[in-house]
């Protein structure tokens, strides 16, 4: 009985022995396991300057000894690309690659069986250009020679700005695009109420205002746009009446070198005024001065003027 006891004892030890043997190998394994398998350093900028579509080169680190290759998807379950340990750590996300509102790239170390050995991801920031522009631009020149136009542009930054970090102001000829080998009117912080930038050209060689939305990726593809009406002093037929009528809006008067017509306000403590009609708006505007009317200061109700060229 003895003996057999000692034999019993003998296998209850050896087999906790293996017990605990094997249970030290798994913990090693999963501590061995754990940190040698990582990507970590992940950083990619967006080039693309369109909404909704990135491209740009995809960095990434690694410590592991028996990955081969990376997939990288972009969105769970969409592969696009492939990089072998030979390649580097790095993948050119293409021009023009689609993606959501919420898209992730994921990055997979595959091992030689094509078994996931570690898994990375990192949110997308989709930089584009901006697309809202700036708003209610308004102009009056205040220079009454012909072909002359001089006068503040005035303008309101975009009802959504959190894609926008200023406004640059041109000439143009066509509305479009800036005049070539002119320099830019003005450069804008975005986040103010109100800005405003000197205008002063003929009008023969700018016929139009032009404002466009800025951030670090460029300028947004439209503008906003005024023409450049230049008010020149022509003879004419005036009518008699200076106040202007809220049922017709036909008369507009104006400080000269104020800009009440564009805030509707009457302009304060001077006599000087200018009167327009504007009738056919294919027909030339007819100015006339006058001076000190006490008619004008009783004038409470103000209009819009604005006229496009023939």
């Amino acid at each position: 009985m003895r003996a057999v006891k000692n034999v019993t004892m003998l296998l209850v030890s050896s087999l906790g022995l293996v017990a605990a043997c094997d249970s030290g190998r798994s913990r090693e394994s999963e501590i061995d396991y754990l940190p040698s398998k990582s990507i970590h350093g992940i950083e990619f900028v967006d080039h693309d300057p369109d909404k909704r579509e990135v491209s740009g080169s995809l960095h990434w680190e690694f410590s592991d000894t028996t990955t081969t290759h990376f997939v990288i998807e972009l969105g769970e379950g969409n592969p696009i690309g492939r990089v072998y340990i030979d390649d580097g750590a790095v993948f050119e996300i293409p021009e023009d690659t689609e993606v959501g509102d919420d898209s992730r790239i994921f990055i997979y170390a595959k091992d030689a069986n094509s078994d996931t050995t570690a898994v990375a991801k990192k949110s997308i920031v989709d930089a584009s250009r901006p697309e809202f522009l700036a708003e209610n631009l308004r102009f009056l020149d205040s220079d009454f020679r012909e072909n002359v136009v001089r006068g503040t542009l005035f303008f309101e930054g975009a009802y959504e700005e959190s894609n926008i970090s200023g406004y640059q102001v041109f000439l143009s000829d066509d509305g479009v695009n800036p005049i070539a080998d002119m320099p830019m009117l003005g450069n804008f912080p975005a986040g103010q109420l109100e800005h405003q930038v000197q205008i002063n050209t003929h009008r023969s060689i700018a016929s139009y205002a032009i404002v466009f939305s800025i951030n670090a990726v460029g300028s947004s593809a439209a503008n906003t746009k005024i023409s450049l009406v230049d008010l020149a002093e022509t003879s004419g037929i005036l009518t008699k009446s200076l106040c202007p009528q809220t049922t017709n809006g036909q008369h507009v008067v104006v400080g000269r070198g104020r800009y009440d017509l564009i805030r509707n306000e009457l302009p304060a403590k001077t006599s000087d005024y200018w009167v327009f009609r504007a009738g056919d708006l294919r027909q030339n505007v007819h100015i006339k001065r006058h001076h000190g009317d006490a008619a004008v200061a009783a004038c409470s109700t103000w209009v819009r003027f604005e006229r496009q060229h023939a």
